[in-house]
């Protein structure tokens, strides 16, 4: 017999990312809420940066970590977290930070996490070999600190997941909060994980990365796919502890990201004015859109205004199904019955579109009557 992982063998892949086809309706365009990436393009000063880029360069390998290219730009950014370089790590989106650390970092015992949540992060520690175990959020969808502190003292597991902002209701944990958990987690001996992959929507004040130095057990992660606009170009970069940083540099990989992609994400790092007109107008979308939403009776999850998803639910009523009829993409709430089961097609996840998009979303949504 092959020599594959045992736990492997009765593995499930759990992925929101699926094909899903909509009803043909030649009258109607598709308008895609599903997705996390940014409607609203990438920097424009970046695009004019990158075309003076000496193409030549590709042929060897760029600078080794970022220490002089991109470093600097993170630690300038959170300032008051005072980081050192020997702090930021990169990678191949945030995604691939958090396997890494999943797979050749933690020790693969037992995941820790709330839900709704991304899921595709407990599904990796199930395929590392260990287990997840997630606290919903039941009473009116609040965060259930006091609930997560509690199994935190039981010291069952290795690793604690949070998601903050929340994916995917766009919920944002208070930094005390946040504290809190990791506090209780480093007298327990358990890693924390800080996943901010929404995390540009928001201050940076109320970034964990602000905690980076204060505690031996946390690491955050960042992307440059959803507020910065360099989806497809894979970037993510985290901050950790200093007690952690070098038994990280044993599994850490060189040269990541790639060159072409370093140099844009340089360029959107010193563009701020970017940064804060895509915050403007993602809050502004998704005012215009909760608005219609709430008069036609749909609950909106807990969520902050500026961040680019939310979760809506109608108790009774397929909300999957009647997006798909209004040629609406988006992700099915079921996507995260793994890490609270109440999920399933009355609940949705809606990712917010560009200007043009939202009028006509909202249009749709007026003229939609979501009984039964």
């Amino acid at each position: 017999m092959l020599k594959i992982k045992e736990c492997l063998r009765e593995y499930n892949r759990d992925s929101y990312l699926c094909e899903t086809s909509l009803p043909l309706n030649l009258s109607m365009s598709v308008i895609n809420c599903e997705v996390g990436y940014s409607p609203f393009g990438c920097s424009v000063k970046m695009l004019e940066h990158i075309k003076d880029f000496d193409f030549s360069q590709v042929a060897r390998y760029p600078e080794m970590f970022y220490a002089r290219m991109l470093k600097p730009l993170i630690m300038n950014r959170f300032s008051n977290a005072n980081l050192d370089s020997a702090n930021i790590f990169f990678g191949h989106g945030s995604f691939n930070l958090a396997e890494r650390v999943i797979h050749k970092f933690v020790v693969p015992r037992s995941m820790l996490g709330y839900g709704p949540q991304f899921n595709e992060i407990p599904t990796e520690m199930e395929a590392a070999g260990g287990n997840y175990r997630s606290i919903p959020m039941v009473n009116d969808f609040q965060f259930p600190l006091q609930d997560i502190l509690c199994q935190i003292r039981k010291d069952e597991d290795s690793m604690l997941y949070i998601d903050n902002p929340n994916n995917p209701t766009g919920y944002l944990i208070p930094l005390e909060n946040v504290e809190q958990m990791v506090r209780e987690a480093e007298i327990n001996g358990i890693i924390v994980i800080i996943d901010e992959a929404y995390g540009d929507f928001v201050s940076d004040d109320f970034s964990a990365i602000n905690l980076v130095r204060k505690y031996s057990n946390l690491i955050v992660i960042r992307s440059f796919s959803k507020t910065l606009g360099l989806a497809a170009q894979r970037i993510g970069y985290m901050a950790i502890s200093d007690s952690l940083v070098q038994d990280y540099l044993k599994v850490d990989v060189p040269f990541e990201p790639a060159l072409v992609g370093a140099v844009m994400a340089r360029s959107v790092l010193e563009d701020r004015d970017f940064l804060g007109d895509v915050i403007n107008r993602s809050g502004s979308c998704k005012r215009r859109i909760l608005t219609a939403l709430i008069n036609k009776g749909i609950q909106i999850l807990p969520t902050h205004p500026d961040v680019s998803i939310c979760m809506i639910h109608k108790t009774g009523v397929n909300l999957f199904a009647h997006f798909q009829k209004m040629g609406i993409k988006v992700e099915n709430g079921s996507c995260y019955k793994r890490t609270n089961n109440l999920m399933d097609h009355s609940f949705l996840r809606l990712r917010v579109p560009n200007e043009s998009e939202t009028e006509e979303v909202v249009r749709r949504v007026e003229c939609c009557d979501f009984e039964g």
